[in-house]
């Protein structure tokens, strides 16, 4: 499998924190429009700013400003930030305010950015977003709980130094909701379980890593984000349930994890590359629905045997999704309720793939996309598939026939069908027919046109 997707950080502190915020302040004008697009604000929930509409850095950057000193206790999510460059040299001539950045698939470059990067406890990483809190107000203890009060109102956990193995993360303190745990707060602490209050939204960086007797944990109901590692390398942690109300899960969040299932609620919009990557006793993902950007490797090196697409969910993907050697069984849903697509290389290296079947919505299989599926035999190509790109079966060495339903297939010539497929059944009188006719070693069984 090809590694990771891997954003690369690029961290600069050349000028002092008070610096970076008066320059700021000085050379921004507001847009106030620009990240409020992004919260429903009645619902709280993630609205994703349209592709089309350009976001440009000084109107994010002078919003955040603008919202540090003025936010409502609800307002959590309109703190994330995606700023996209058209081109390389637009993106470096920005160097001294980006945090890191990384390519996108049409070419372009995704830039992530935070102007007021001088305390660690306020920002989170969620896979390909940053996540920045209100200015803090004070920091304070209760008991083993050091905290932080931010402006909105709400508290984050920042550290427990206590030795109790079973945690109650409390709902308030002071009369303040307890809304983030902090990056770091519990990581490799001897804790057995945790039950987190329900007005915890986020989850942040590192919290529970390496908590390696964490067994248990149980989730707010209300819950949004559970950022980048939050939970990853917790061995014996197989017993929780992901909040009904989940938007976001960061990259490696429960990798090296003992789970043996996972239900992905469909409120789910983002899962960060690896995600339940490396978890041996990983046997079903479940998806419920809804629309979700899964990043490359999910369930890499884990020990998943069936994915099951219902015909409600519409997944978009950077690659390699479900590449996982055990994989045995693949199927979407008879109908889906959107056109979808088999992204490049979302099946790459299921070396115990048997069993695939397809969807009548599927429109293109991208490049590599059942690449080095040895076990693959045969598969069914519905009639809706008008596309197969570069090398999407190429390694497929068992693989011996392919059924179309339609006569017409553009991408043969160089999807590595050649190379080892023996029999192509399709309708007679189209590209296929003419591309078996250019091969001779493939052999064309005319069937009837469904």
């Amino acid at each position: 499998m090809k590694k990771y997707t891997k954003l690369s950080a690029i961290i600069l502190f050349a000028l002092l924190a008070s610096v970076v915020f008066q320059s700021c302040s000085k050379n921004f004008s507001v847009d106030e429009t620009t990240l409020n697009e992004r919260v429903d604000p009645n619902t709280q929930a993630l609205v994703p700013v349209s592709t089309t509409s350009k976001i440009e850095r000084q109107a994010i950057e002078t919003t955040l400003l603008e919202k540090n000193t003025d936010m409502k206790s609800e307002s959590v999510f309109d703190r994330l930030v995606k700023v996209n460059y058209d081109n390389r040299e637009q993106l470096l001539k920005y160097d001294d305010d980006i945090i890191f950045y990384a390519d996108t698939d049409d070419g372009n470059f995704e830039a992530y950015c935070d102007v007021v990067f001088d305390e660690s406890y306020r920002l989170f990483d969620v896979g390909d977003y940053w996540y920045i809190l209100p200015d803090v107000v004070k920091i304070d203890t209760l008991g083993d709980f050091e905290y932080a009060l931010h402006k909105n109102g709400c508290i984050q956990i920042i550290r427990y130094s206590g030795t109790d193995t079973d945690i109650v993360i409390p709902e308030r303190i002071s009369d303040y909701p307890v809304t983030y745990i902090g990056k770091d707060s519990f990581s490799k602490r001897n804790i057995t379980s945790v039950k987190i209050g329900d007005n915890v939204k986020v989850i942040g960086n590192d919290a529970f890593s390496e908590c390696n007797s964490l067994e248990k944990v149980e989730l707010s109901n209300n819950i949004r984000i559970i950022s980048t590692n939050s939970f990853s390398c917790c061995d014996k942690l197989k017993d929780f349930s992901l909040p009904k109300k989940l938007q976001m899960i960061g990259h490696d969040a429960f990798m090296f994890c003992d789970i043996n299932e996972v239900d992905i609620p469909k409120s789910v919009e983002y899962i960060g590359c690896g995600a339940l990557s490396e978890c041996d006793n990983l046997k079903t993902v479940q998806f419920n629905g809804g629309t979700i950007y899964i990043d490359n490797g999910l369930i890499y090196n884990s020990a998943v045997e069936n994915i099951y697409l219902p015909k409600d969910v519409k997944i978009t993907s950077r690659g390699g999704t479900f590449s996982c050697e055990t994989l045995r069984k693949v199927e979407y849903a008879p109908m889906m309720d959107e056109d979808t697509e088999i992204f490049a290389d979302m099946y790459m290296d299921c070396q115990n793939l048997t069993n695939v079947k397809l969807s009548d919505n599927i429109t293109k299989i991208g490049e590599y996309a059942f690449q080095n599926c040895r076990s693959l035999k045969e598969i069914h190509i519905p009639a809706s598939v008008k596309r197969i790109d570069t090398w999407a079966f190429s390694q497929c060495y068992s693989l011996k026939d392919i059924y179309f339903d339609s006569p017409d297939c553009d991408g043969l010539d160089d999807s590595g069908i050649p190379g080892q497929i023996r029999v192509i059944h399709a309708p007679s009188g189209g590209n296929i027919e003419k591309f078996c006719g250019r091969h001779l070693l493939v052999k064309f069984v005319a069937v009837e046109n469904s």
